[in-house]
């Protein structure tokens, strides 16, 4: 991540500098001087002017052994607000999230009782403007959407996600001719990544791809401290990486899909068809393995052997620094992440010669897709970004 030295590339710098305050605050100008190679005179001159307009602020002193203690930037919290949609299979949420990824304010509506595009777009207004009866407007600076897939985010639309009541949802649009806001949609996986890189685990790595095991299987990569999203926002799909050319019918609509065989719904399913209780849930799972129940040991195990294979297949693709384990699997951490992580490392191409891949929980229990919307809207108003 380096700036460019120029008087045309002002905006730019700004933002990159922002970006870097966020992800790494409090840091010092010196420490930013490093990590963009801008110069510190082009620092200080782009940085007091956040500073006077409220962004950024100065928030202590760094210890250091000699000379003059360099002084600590941080963002000012609420000094530019997000409003963020979260789309999922169950319910719609929307609210407020800071620069420091914090919920300011949230409300939901299950997605059951929508049946149609139309519905689902007053549904949505509805609650946005709720939340905006409460918020400083000219605070907003742009609209986050994270949602399930497959979505087209040139175009800015959900398409048909498996299991969902409907389809080729023109949201961003919509949202645009309401609202007079910029607005931005990624995949649910992906924007989870963002949330790790800008507010969690991601923090001081600059690759490395976020796993979400829910329902379905999914990933956000992210390179060089930048979302890797493909050419239509598909990239990371590693849930429909085919394993078995004729297997498991996936809710995709393909065969043999990872998804089909180590998602929670089809672990949980497997259990069911070999023997346990009808009624038993994710968590009920987790807990009988931790009382060594056999049939649920069995399905922890079958369930990681099935997504060692999809992580090797993406640590060799992408060779990143480590993985943060995302989604429902945050909360089997010391089951199944453990798990998985002495599983992929025995098995990781070159283990004899390279480092040992850090598998880690997620920070965040649950809410990371959420969360994810500020810097989803952080990034894509990073003027290098569209350069």
């Amino acid at each position: 991540m380096q700036g460019v030295n120029h008087q045309n590339m002002n905006e730019t710098n700004k933002f990159l500098l922002l970006k870097a305050i966020s992800t790494h605050g409090p840091i010092s100008r010196i420490a930013l001087s490093r990590q963009t190679k801008l110069s510190k005179m082009t620092i200080t001159s782009l940085i007091g002017d956040y500073i006077d307009k409220g962004i950024v602020r100065e928030c202590g002193i760094c210890e250091s052994s000699a000379g003059r203690k360099p002084t600590l930037l941080e963002v000012v919290a609420d000094s530019l607000l997000t409003l963020g949609i979260c789309v999922g299979r169950d319910f719609l949420q929307v609210g407020i999230v800071d620069l420091k990824g914090r919920i300011i304010s949230s409300d939901q509506i299950q997605m059951a009782q929508i049946t149609s595009e139309e519905t689902f777009m007053k549904s949505l207004f509805a609650i946005c403007d709720r939340i905006f009866e409460n918020v400083d407007r000219s605070k907003v600076w742009g609209i986050g959407i994270s949602s399930i897939g497959p979505i087209n985010i040139n175009e800015g639309i959900i398409l048909n996600p498996p299991n969902f009541n409907i389809g080729n949802i023109n949201i961003v649009s919509s949202l645009q001719e309401k609202y007079h806001l910029p607005v931005f949609i990624e995949n649910d996986m992906a924007v989870s990544a963002l949330a790790e890189m800008y507010f969690g685990g991601g923090r001081g790595y600059d690759h490395f791809i976020y796993l979400g095991v829910t329902a379905g299987v999914g990933s956000g990569i992210i390179i060089n401290s930048r979302l890797y999203s493909g050419t239509t926002g598909l990239a990371g799909s590693l849930g429909h990486m085919i394993i078995e050319s004729d297997g498991e019918p996936c809710a995709c609509g393909q065969r043999g899909c990872i998804e089909a065989y180590s998602s929670i719904r089809a672990t949980v399913n497997w259990v069911k068809k070999n023997g346990a209780d009808q009624t038993i849930t994710w968590l009920d799972l987790l807990n009988k393995a931790s009382f060594n129940d056999e049939l649920c040991v069995k399905a922890l195990d079958r369930m990681c052997s099935y997504l060692t294979i999809a992580l090797i297949n993406a640590i060799n693709l992408y060779d990143p620094q480590c993985v943060l384990v995302g989604g429902e699997f945050w909360f089997g951490a010391n089951l199944v992440i453990d798990k998985l992580s002495d599983m992929v490392n025995e098995r990781i191409f070159a283990a004899k010669v390279r480092k040992s891949i850090p598998i880690m929980r997620s920070h965040f229990p649950g809410n990371a897709s959420f969360i994810g919307t500020a810097a989803l809207v952080m990034e894509n108003n990073l003027e290098y970004r569209k350069k």
